[in-house]
């Protein structure tokens, strides 16, 4: 039977448990474990007698014997390499760790013949502590036990690989700047990066120094960089010093107080990637000895900020890998100084709601201005990272939160600003153009039956209900009390546009907003009814999206009709529309994106009576409206024309069916002003006669 058990530290020790069925998920600590073994706790790194301890708490519900393999940075130290002990349960193992290079590697315990050994655990809580050979304590990124001496091994051959890559290539970052993006997007309202590729850099926490040490660092590297001491708490806020070089660099400090102090190297330019060697010395060694890491990756993606950003959230989502939250994102200064530094957040919303804590592992708050931001993953094991990145977003409005009781204000994004133009639905299929409602029969996607013109629609941006589910789904469809409401969209296969740490939702013609699958439940949109997924006929893969070319001009041209009217009729008809145009912006209605939910009021009664009076000639009064992109005035479109008139509309819709081919239809926008068109070439005798009688 093989038992094991893996466990890996990120910068510094983190305290984790899991029992003997489960497997905690990689956001966490990457701690897997079988029925061997329990709970595993990081409990120190410290120095006893003036030699640093790594030390750590394994509990065993078997007793046995286990192999021991760990993935550790092997310093230098002195110009040397040194054994490590192990010592477990308080007594030194015969058994050591015997490196024969520098740098990070994947080491047994081994016996005198370098033959990887066995350790007794027994059953219960195991104290184990690899020992080092000076005041530096080892720095463990994974350790794994097992009773079968293959299964305990640690892979490092990426990280090798990809080393030997980088020093040996030298046309290496040439071949990767295509892949590399260096840029920011800044079309929203924020700034961001989807898919950035987050490569490691050396970045390792030291023993805590006490007040006043001095310390010097030296680098040599085949790049142009900056070597960082960094002293961060646990809100994120940095004191930084830092130097540059082009194939060296030299910093000199004094620590301003005890403390953990971190020293890092990063790419001074984006996109690219080198090695390095670090030796530091510090007084209080009176600086006779020296600590020397050899074979540093060197990297980092650095972005420019070129404008100050609205918010004060910056976060990276999506991190793909084994351990998305070994990503560390830093803000920068203009002298390459960090400002501030994420953390792991654990958000309790508020107000609470059902869901009452979520983890960002990658987040800070920020208030001020900057010059950079840099994004790295600290795990080694894994030198590349795909990830997106978000800087400056502000929280959601109060007046947003004030229709969906379940929507914290500690953990909901304002993504875009408030448009009539475009609406949820639009925005589930990455539209921005247009507003959509299957449900009007102005759409080219209408049926009948709400649902199925929904699948139609999401069909045609390649997504099915079929088989979806609320963990494959792309697109969630709301519904309240049996009529549907809303739609939101996450990242998925099809999409192109950023969408934030989990869902995105466009509230109607309110603002967009970045929130969690369900916050949104409540009086306004019910609850998620149905999902969709992507499917692998997707056409936003294979063809561009382009804005429909809409004949306003045209139209504009026939609404001539109105010069023959009075200007005491025109005027009544304005301070009606007027007084209904008033009612959208009332959040209670603004809210949806269902057109028939802005006729409900009595400002709309009583404009529709207005236009019955005057018959015909209010046709081209209402149809102006739409001309100048009130996509709304469709609903006095449908209530004084369509019940004569529908069929112009089904021949709009079906002459451009038989032309578009295998892409989305016409939006519901250009069906409206197309069937407006042939509405008033074909009535214009009787809304001729309507206006002479008026």
């Amino acid at each position: 039977m093989k038992h094991f058990l893996i466990f890996t530290f990120f910068m510094t020790f983190i305290m984790s448990s899991c029992d003997d069925k489960s497997m905690l998920s990689e956001q966490n600590s990457g701690i897997s474990t079988t029925h061997s073994f329990s709970n595993v706790n990081a409990l120190s790194s410290d120095r006893i007698n003036n030699i640093g301890h790594t030390q750590f708490e394994v509990e065993c519900l078997e007793e046995g014997l286990y192999y021991l393999c760990v993935l550790v940075r092997i310093p230098i130290i002195n110009g040397s390499l040194h054994e490590y002990e192990v010592e477990i349960n308080g007594i030194i193992n015969e058994n050591t760790l015997k490196p024969s290079i520098g740098g990070l590697q994947s080491l047994y315990i081994t016996d005198k013949n370098k033959t990887p050994s066995l350790i007794q655990l027994k059953k219960g809580i195991n104290t184990i502590s690899i020992v080092s050979t000076s005041k530096r304590t080892i720095k463990i990124e994974q350790l794994k036990i097992s009773s079968n001496v293959l299964d305990a091994k640690i892979d490092d051959s990426v990280y090798r690989d990809f080393l030997n890559k980088v020093k040996n290539n030298s046309n290496f970052n040439k071949e990767k700047s295509a892949a590399y993006t260096t840029s920011l997007q800044s079309e929203e309202t924020y700034d961001y990066a989807l898919n950035l590729i987050a490569p490691h850099t050396y970045d390792e926490y030291y023993d805590p120094w006490p007040e006043g040490i001095h310390l010097t660092l030296t680098t040599t590297c085949n790049i142009p960089h900056v070597i960082e001491v960094y002293e961060q708490d646990n809100k994120g806020n940095v004191w930084s010093w830092a130097a540059s070089g082009t194939s060296s660099a030299f910093l000199e400090m004094v620590t301003p107080r005890w403390g953990f102090y971190n020293i890092r190297i990063k790419a001074l330019n984006p996109g690219t990637i080198g090695t390095a060697n670090i030796v530091y010395r510090d007084s209080e060694d009176n600086f006779t000895g020296t600590i020397e890491d050899r074979d540093v990756l060197v990297g980092g993606n650095t972005l420019p900020i070129n404008r100050n950003l609205p918010g004060k959230n910056y976060m990276v989502t999506h991190a793909s890998g084994r351990y998305p939250g070994s990503i560390s994102l830093s803000l920068i200064d203009k002298n390459f100084k960090t400002i501030k530094s994420s953390h792991y957040s654990q958000i309790r919303p508020n107000p609470p709601y059902e869901f009452t804590i979520y983890t960002h592992p990658t987040m800070l708050e920020y208030d001020g201005s900057s010059s950079y931001a840099f994004v790295y993953t600290v795990n080694s094991s894994i030198p590349e990272i795909y990830a997106d990145v978000y800087l400056g977003l502000d929280f959601s409005s109060s007046e947003v939160r004030s229709l969906f009781p379940n929507l914290p204000s500690n953990n909901s994004f304002k993504s875009g600003l408030k448009s009539r133009i475009y609406n949820c639905i639009s925005w589930s299929v990455e539209r921005t153009d247009y507003w959509e409602w299957p449900g009007d029969k102005g759409s080219s996607y209408y049926h009948p039956n709400l649902l199925t013109a929904f699948d139609k629609l999401y069909a045609a941006y390649g997504y099915t209900r079929s088989g979806a589910t609320a963990d494959n789904a792309g697109i969630a469809l709301w519904a309240l009390n049996g009529e549907y409401t809303h739609a939101s969209i996450r990242k998925n296969a099809n999409t192109k546009k950023p969408h934030g740490f989990e869902w995105e939702s466009k509230c109607g013609s309110l603002e967009r907003v970045m929130h969690t699958r369900d916050a949104l439940d409540g009086k306004s949109y019910g609850k998620i009814a149905h999902y969709y997924k992507p499917t692998s006929n997707v056409y936003s893969v294979s063809q561009a999206i382009t804005k429909d070319t809409v004949n306003t001009l045209s139209l504009k041209n026939r609404i001539s009709l109105k010069a023959s009217l009075s200007s005491r009729k025109i005027t009544e008809f304005e301070e009606a529309y007027s007084a209904w145009k008033k009612t959208w912006n009332n959040i209670a209605v603004a809210v949806y994106s269902n057109p028939r939910k802005y006729a409900e009021s009595k400002e709309y009664a009583a404009l529709l009576k207005v236009c019955t009076k005057m018959d015909k000639a209010s046709w081209p009064l209402f149809i102006e409206k739409l001309a100048d992109g009130d996509i709304l005035s469709i609903n006095l479109i449908n209530d004084l024309t369509f019940t004569d008139n529908i069929k112009l509309m089904d021949e709009v819709k079906q002459n451009t069916l038989s032309k578009i081919g295998n892409r989305p239809l016409p939006s519901m926008y250009s069906n409206y002003i197309n069937y407006c068109i042939k509405l008033l070439d074909s009535n214009k005798r009787e809304i001729q006669e309507s206006i002479i009688k008026e």
